[in-house]
């Protein structure tokens, strides 16, 4: 017979919900990034570069799994290799992205982390090349005066006429 739609549900309510969880299973593969908050570079002088570094939570069945990173959009932008430490199947990531820009303006990138196996994580990046600050038009030099010549009198025998 079919159960009601409004039926309570049995007494035993955890008789449908399945097997439990063994013990030893293998964690999920599983990626986190944080330090989301530091993905706005600001503005950074042209020929000068800013650091900033992500952390990347990683859950693994394999602890060997790699994971990389990559930066696509403005060539402004660059990533290191993942620094992970930990061990078992949790790993802590520091991924260092490099914001240097060779142009003025607005620049954007994504940042993607992937693991094997997990849903590969995405962070948008954000920066401004500016142009260094000019002097406004410098004092031309100042000559300087020229060395002075030594007189060559001194040295010159003097010559007497004789009449």
């Amino acid at each position: 017979p079919l159960a009601d739609a409004g039926a309570e549900p049995p007494a035993d309510g955890d008789a449908d919900a399945g097997p439990p969880p063994q013990e030893d299973a293998p964690p999920v593969d599983r990626l986190v990034l944080g330090n989301r908050e530091r993905r706005q570079f600001g503005e950074v002088t042209l020929g000068e570069s800013v650091t900033r570094s992500f952390a990347a939570f990683v859950t693994s069945a394999d602890p060997a799994a790699a994971v990389t990173a990559t930066v696509s959009g403005s060539d402004a932008f660059s990533v290191g290799e993942p620094d992970c430490a930990g061990s078992g199947g949790q790993r802590e990531c520091r991924i260092r992205v490099t914001f240097a820009p060779l142009r003025s303006g607005p620049k954007a990138a994504n940042l993607v982390v992937t693991l094997a196996g997990a849903q590969p994580q995405s962070l948008a990046l954000t920066g401004a090349g500016g142009r260094p600050a000019v002097d406004p038009s410098p004092e031309p030099p100042t000559p300087s005066p020229a060395p002075q010549a030594e007189t060559a009198l001194a040295a010159t025998p003097s010559a007497t006429r004789t009449p």
